[in-house]
């Protein structure tokens, strides 16, 4: 279950919150969810739906000791649109949406290794292949201490990511052509 505050739709009404329970029952996370991204919204506003944003800006990712990651549209349904298996088969540890990129995300896993998502190119397999990215390897490290990554965050410009393990933290430089959205991504993944 995902246990969402809405803020009061009218400025001058009191302080009262709403708070909508995302329950996908079967279809949502079996076990903990350990992380959970929103995305930037838009500077307009955007358009609200059951007090979510509508479109691409209201997606929300989450992730869970089920080797899942899961991609919900709240002002839609309070059911997972798409369930993504972990490329290692390990907990999840953390996902992050782009700050950038309208349709590419992160993810953590236990094993040591991330991942990157691109639900315009596919939404089935990653960018970084189906074994992942050991980042200790990346690093300088050897495959054979590899820690669990626990946290990762984009800089603001979508260029770098910080990711976090036992006992480090390693700061990634990304590729343009993993980085840059080519225009057409928002239309392509909601297609």
């Amino acid at each position: 279950k995902i246990h969402a505050v809405i803020p009061p739709s009218d400025k001058s009404s009191s302080s009262k919150r709403t708070v909508r329970v995302l329950d996908a029952g079967d279809d949502g996370h079996f076990g903990m969810i350990t992380g959970l991204s929103t995305r930037v919204p838009p500077k307009n506003g955007g358009h609200l739906a059951r007090g979510f944003l509508r479109g691409a800006s209201g997606l929300v990712l989450s992730c869970g000791v089920d080797w899942t990651t899961k991609l919900w549209a709240p002002a839609y349904s309070n059911k997972p649109i798409l369930s993504f298996v972990c490329h290692s088969y390990d907990y999840m540890c953390d996902v992050q949406w782009s700050p950038t990129h309208p349709s590419l995300f992160a993810t953590a896993a236990g094993n040591g290794t991330l991942g990157f998502w691109n639900l315009a190119s596919s939404l089935d397999e990653p960018l970084s292949g189906s074994k992942g990215i050991p980042i200790k390897e990346a690093s300088g490290g050897s495959c054979s201490d590899a820690g669990v990554l626990n946290k990762i965050s984009w800089s603001a410009d979508g260029r770098s990511l910080a990711v976090a393990d036992s006992d480090r933290l390693h700061v990634l430089g990304l590729s343009e052509d993993v980085t840059r959205p080519k225009g057409d991504e928002e239309t392509k993944m909601m297609n």
